[in-house]
């Protein structure tokens, strides 16, 4: 009897252990995404960051000027333009914008108004030719008040920016919150002011939003935090009801 070659004697794989191969590779696969995936949003959390830091560098220039925060543009006897539009000339841009600051009337702006979007909002705009905006104002800064409710200083004339000065401790008084919304978009007064992080239902960085605040650093807060509690917090001055 003629012995097996070695190359008979191989044994070839069964369709179990093809399958479990095959198994091992998709689990690989599937871990890799994973921390491909953690890997981009640390990139867009870090790059948000910057960001907002960067729109804090102009706010701080255009109180420098002015002695305040930008006033409401739709309300009170000071009205500036949009926030992010008050903020262009520091950031590069002209002083003399046509309204409204879509790419087809400046494209000259697009490296400009980068900052203002953060690469995880994934919001599409109302308007296509819109630039997008991923933060808001928070209202207290300009002393806001819409005949129904109010947030600020009962003593100050509402609607116009407020001095820094009046604030008692800059590292809680937030400033800026993402809001990822078709609405936000540059020179547009939709969600220009919000209160607290959101919207709600969105996945901004997973489970938590960007802050700015008013001594410049940016902190993680939960979306899961109420309004109530992001005013109690992080809002100075009182908010309310009209009297």
């Amino acid at each position: 009897m003629i012995a097996p070659s070695k190359s008979q004697s191989q044994r070839a794989f069964t369709l179990i252990e093809l399958l479990v191969v095959i198994a091992i590779i998709a689990i690989l696969a599937g871990l890799l995404m994973v921390g491909l995936g953690r890997v981009k949003e640390n990139s867009n959390a870090g790059k948000c960051i910057s960001n907002l830091r960067q729109v804090g560098v102009a706010i701080q220039a255009f109180i420098n000027d002015n002695g305040r925060f930008p006033s409401n543009p739709t309300a009170g006897p000071v009205q500036d333009p949009v926030f992010d539009v008050s903020l262009l000339p520091y950031l590069g841009a002209g002083k003399d914008l046509t309204l409204p600051v879509t790419r087809s009337d400046h494209p000259e702006l697009e490296s400009v108004v980068k900052i203002f979007a953060c690469p995880s909002d994934e919001a599409v705009r109302t308007d296509s030719d819109s630039y997008p905006r991923s933060y808001s104002l928070a209202p207290w800064t300009t002393n806001w008040n819409d005949g129904q409710s109010f947030q600020g200083w009962r003593d100050r004339t509402f609607n116009v920016g407020v001095p820094p000065v009046i604030v008692d401790k800059l590292s809680t008084a937030g400033v800026l919150v993402e809001w990822h919304q078709s609405s936000n978009a540059i020179g547009s007064t939709g969600d220009q002011y919000h209160r607290f992080p959101g919207p709600a239902g969105a996945k901004l960085h997973g489970d938590f939003s960007h802050v700015l605040f008013l001594d410049w650093h940016v902190e993680k807060v939960p979306l899961s935090m109420s309004q109530a509690d992001f005013q109690d917090k992080y809002a100075p001055g009182e908010f309310g009801p009209v009297n």
